[in-house]
């Protein structure tokens, strides 16, 4: 029997939610480490030890933000990542490896890398413990290339000083996030009424699942694979917001967990023929307003080289809060 929905409209907008069975459990935000028990690595000298789950979520609990990357790698790969721990005299951080063909994004962007790896440090990480960590980047990654997505500016001068025949690394994008300014709230429900109201018969849609009409411009986007999918709406708090111009979707929006608290709002889309109509920004500011609903956390993901949609995020009441750089090895 074909499964039931029910719609409820909610300030100019369409939530609808379908029963469906539950998906298999796959990723946690606390994924197990077994394979990688608790044990000093080649020696005290080099002052890293694999890490516990128990640790690692509480350190990047403990300034959430800041350390989202990697939060956002656990849950959506944590099964494939190995993490070690690194440490000076006073403070500790820890490095994320993880296979760059997990990520249907990272395949894409970086073929030629072997791993992607993320290094979450405290934010006054001092001289001793960035030279850790940068060692720690190069020995576990074995002699094979990688790409290194960091926030910390001074690992990068660490690394490339290093003595490593992958080295210099290579520049290539940034990602910025963008959180909501204290004024935005107040504007927003207007703003989703009027945007709603204006564009000739258009309509945003909610999903708790990935509709069939939502393929075609997530198979256009090729961002997230099917099985990344599936991770996201597992545990039934992400949703997937279609913008549609009659009966047809233009546009695209998904929102999903990062961490607990603090949700994305990412994959966002509009078809090549239906642009410059409005219709990301209807989606945006109605994504905001679901999630500010729900008392979550928002995220706006971005990259920096793309002007038209920080001037989007603005619109809607974001400003910058971090930017992620990514940098590859030879």
């Amino acid at each position: 029997m074909a499964a039931r929905a029910h719609c409820v409209v909610v300030v100019g907008l369409v939530y609808k939610s379908t029963r469906r069975p539950t998906p298999p459990r796959t990723a946690s935000l606390s994924p197990t480490y077994s394979a990688f028990p608790s044990k000093k690595i080649g020696g005290a000298e080099n002052n890293t030890m694999v890490a516990a789950s128990e640790s690692v979520t509480e350190f990047l609990r403990n300034d959430e933000l800041r350390h989202i990357s990697p939060l956002k790698m656990l849950k959506m790969f944590g099964d494939t990542l190995r993490v070690v721990s690194v440490h000076s005299s006073s403070k500790q951080g820890f490095v994320f490896i993880m296979p760059r063909a997990a990520s249907q994004w990272a395949s894409g962007k970086y073929p030629s890398a072997t791993h992607s790896i993320f290094v979450a440090l405290p934010n006054d990480a001092d001289t001793e413990l960035i030279a850790a960590s940068a060692s720690a980047v190069l020995r576990e990654s074995a002699d094979q290339p990688f790409v290194i997505i960091t926030i910390e500016p001074k690992l990068i001068d660490a690394l490339q000083n290093a003595n490593d025949a992958r080295l210099p690394l290579r520049y290539q994008l940034a990602l910025l996030t963008l959180t909501p300014t204290e004024r935005h709230a107040t504007q927003v429900q207007r703003d989703i009424i009027e945007n709603n109201s204006t564009s000739n018969r258009a309509r945003s849609v909610c999903y708790d699942h990935i509709p069939n009409d939502s393929q075609t411009l997530l198979d256009a986007h090729h961002v997230y694979s099917a099985s990344e999918l599936q991770t996201m709406f597992a545990d039934g708090s992400a949703r997937c917001w279609l913008r549609y111009a009659g009966d047809a979707p233009v546009a695209i929006a998904l929102t999903f967990a990062n961490s607990t608290t603090l949700h994305e709002i990412g994959s966002l889309y509009v078809r090549a023929d239906a642009r410059r109509a409005g219709h990301a920004e209807a989606l945006v500011r109605a994504a905001m307003h679901d999630l500010e609903k729900r008392a979550l956390k928002i995220r706006y993901v971005v990259d920096a080289a793309n002007a038209a949609s920080i001037a989007l995020a603005t619109r809607c009441g974001l400003q910058e809060a971090l930017r992620s750089e990514h940098w590859l090895s030879n």
